[in-house]
Formats: structure tokens, C-alpha cells, sequence
């Protein structure tokens, strides 16, 4: 598993302490697995409280994942959001920013918070039979550190302000592997 290297966005001001990784992964059944890594000194995140689990609208104010995904050739995408306390929360546009519905899921995403020295990995995954290698992903993060800061990462950003709907800033498609299930 290969990790892309998210960078923070030039209002971060001087380069925060951390290092931020991130990579979308296929599973066999639809599944799809977002994996995130933040390296460096994790004591200066804020880490929101947990929520047990559920949607929660507003999550990117706080510190929090997201992948953005789409078909190559549509305007409609997928905006999921994922926070450390494993409050979740899924919408679908039909266009850049228009058009924003929750997007139905049958079962939530199973989210693994995992903290360790300098280490921060949270694992998200997803049902998400629809979507199939030659969709584009924008794998973004918004840290909030314990100073009251607030960056934002992302393979590219492409325009002056952070806008992570922006799929110029996305890569063209999910790694190329499956991970197939134990037999």
C-alpha cells in the first residue's frame, strides 16, 4: 500500500509539526477502505469527543477526514467526511457545490481510531458498490491543533482560499489493487 503525501494549504502559515498521508483502497464486495496518516506531534491535535458512530453534519469545523470521489467524466460526486471520535457523514452534489443531499448509506462506516507515540491512523470503510477504479478521489484532512488553528491538506490546492469540492485538486483514481477477503 502506497500512501499519497497530503500538503497543508499556504494560509497554514509555517509548515505545522505534522506530516499527512493518505490512500483509497478497493475490497472485494464493494467495499472501499480510506486510510489516513497523520505523523508528528499528535499531542497538538484536537481530537473531537466521540459521537458512538453517527452522522453528524458540520464535521469538517473540527479535525476530520474527508474523500471526495466521482466518476471521471461527471459533474456529480461523493463528499464523505470522517472524524477521529467516528462520527461519519455522507453527501452526494450533483455539480461543484450544488445540489447537496445526504447521501443514503445502509450501513454506517466502520471507523478505527488508532494513536500511537507519533502517530495518528484512523481506517475508515465503506460500502460503496457503485464505485469502481476509474473514478477521481480527492483525499483531504482538516487539523485542528490544541492552539486553536485549523489547516487544511490535500494532494494539490488548486485556488487561493481552501476548497476541497475542487476536483482540479483531486488524482485520477483509487490505488489499482484490490484487497481481496481470506478464503
Amino acid at each position: 500500500m502506497e500512501l499519497t503525501s497530503l500538503v497543508p494549504h499556504p494560509s497554514s502559515g509555517s509548515s505545522p509539526a505534522f506530516d499527512v498521508y493518505a490512500v483509497a483502497l478497493f475490497q472485494s464486495g464493494g467495499r472501499v477502505t480510506f486510510r489516513y496518516r497523520v505523523r508528528g506531534d499528535i499531542a497538538r491535535i484536537r481530537l473531537p469527543t466521540e459521537h458512538a458512530g453517527e452522522r453528524t453534519d458540520e464535521l469538517w469545523r473540527h479535525t476530520c477526514f474527508e474523500a471526495f470521489v466521482a466518476p471521471r467524466n461527471a459533474e456529480r460526486y461523493i463528499e464523505l467526511n470522517f472524524a477521529p471520535s467516528t462520527a461519519w457523514a455522507a453527501y452526494t452534489f450533483d455539480q461543484y457545490r450544488i445540489g447537496m443531499k445526504p447521501l443514503p448509506i445502509i450501513r454506517q462506516p466502520t471507523i478505527r481510531l488508532t494513536i500511537e507515540n507519533d502517530l495518528l491512523a484512523v481506517d475508515v470503510t465503506a460500502q460503496m458498490r457503485s464505485l469502481a477504479a476509474d473514478w477521481r478521489v480527492g483525499l483531504t484532512a482538516v487539523i485542528e491543533t490544541t492552539d486553536g488553528r485549523t489547516t487544511h491538506w490535500a494532494v494539490a490546492h488548486p485556488h487561493g482560499k481552501p476548497d476541497f469540492h475542487d476536483a482540479s485538486g483531486w488524482i485520477a483514481g483509487f490505488q489499482r489493487h484490490t484487497i481481496e477477503e481470506p478464503q
